[in-house]
Formats: C-alpha cells, structure tokens, sequence
C-alpha cells in the first residue's frame, strides 16, 4: 500500500475510533483523547488486503484466497466493535471502498472456480447425507432425517477441506432430523 493510502487509511481509522469514543463519552465519564494512535495490526489488514486486491482472481492460490478471506474477516470484526455501519456513505471512503474491493475480489475468485454439487459429494464422502442444500457459493447445509447416522457428521467434522459453521441441529423443517452447515476449502489454480 503506497504512502498516500496508508495515511488516509490511518486517518479514517482514526476518526472511526474518536467518532465512537465521543459516542460512548455520553455514556462513560473519560476524557476523549484528541490524538488517537491507529492501531498498526488494523493498517497492516488493510495493507495486505490492497496487495492481495491488485492481485489478479483468474490463477490465485488457496493461501492467498483465504488470507483475504481472513483479512476481511478480521476488519469486519474490527469495524463491529466500533458499531461502523456498512452502508453507501461508509462505502464513499477509502477504508470501505478497500472492504468492498476486497470481497468483490473474493467473488470473483469463488465464481471463477465454481463447486459443482458432484464435487461437494465427493468430498464429504464417505459421508452420505440424506440431502445438501447450497446456502450460498461456497455454504452447504447437509441434511439428515431419522434415523440419523452419527457417524457421517463425525466424518464431516474430520475431513480435511471442511469447515463446520454450525453444529448439528434439528431445523424447524425437518423436524426429527439434524442439519450441518459446512463451507469447503476452496482448491484453485497455483500453489496450495
């Protein structure tokens, strides 16, 4: 990231910091400091999330696609805690035009190496659910209806390249039955 966009950055960072604190100085009696020290770990997020965007999608390797993934997550939680709001105004900064650049750049990787649903079954074999539903791109919810096979969702929870996102519960339409939701790592082009 050039000199330019880290210090824009920093200051948007800062500002975000000092606009929550005055909001919390309503609440909390502490003196509101003027000069805020940006966080380096955040600026370092972004950073390497700028890298990663000017990064073409086409021939990416899974490391580099989940430490997107990851950078992005970990701003997202960033901004949650300062209760930053991602709408259209916050999108008009450089702080969210790097996040929405960064998750249009993971779209385009997930869309460029599409899962077919004959690949999700192969990988989670030998587990055999009784159904998959694909929630989103790379979001699948396998379901079971009783009797439920235990061991499938243990072979779920072991298999390298699956996620578990929720654990096994019953939903409300598949009543006696038992669901899991479970991501995959992503497999592309390049290095692993």
């Amino acid at each position: 990231m050039d000199k330019q966009l880290t210090q824009t950055i920093s200051l948007e960072v800062n500002e975000l910091i000092y606009d929550h604190m005055r909001e919390l100085h309503g609440y909390l009696n502490f003196p509101i400091l003027q000069d805020i020290q940006t966080p380096e770990p955040i600026i370092s997020l972004f950073g390497k999330l700028a890298e990663i965007c000017n990064e073409t999608a086409d021939n990416v390797s899974t490391d580099r696609y989940l430490e997107a993934q990851r950078c992005l997550s970990e701003i997202r939680t960033f901004l949650g805690v300062f209760n930053q709001q991602i709408d259209s105004t916050f999108e008009g900064t450089k702080v969210g035009q790097l996040l929405v650049a960064g998750t249009q750049w993971c779209d385009q990787v997930e869309k460029s190496h599409p899962y077919s649903m004959d690949d999700v079954w192969d990988i989670i074999a030998p587990a055999i659910p009784d159904h998959i539903v694909q929630l989103s791109y790379n979001t699948f919810e396998a379901q079971w209806w009783s009797p439920i096979p235990m061991m499938d969702i243990e072979i779920l929870q072991r298999t390298e390249g699956i996620t578990i996102l929720t654990a096994p519960m019953e939903p409300k339409h598949l009543p006696g039955g038992l669901s899991v939701q479970f991501t995959l790592s992503l497999v592309v082009g390049g290095e692993d």
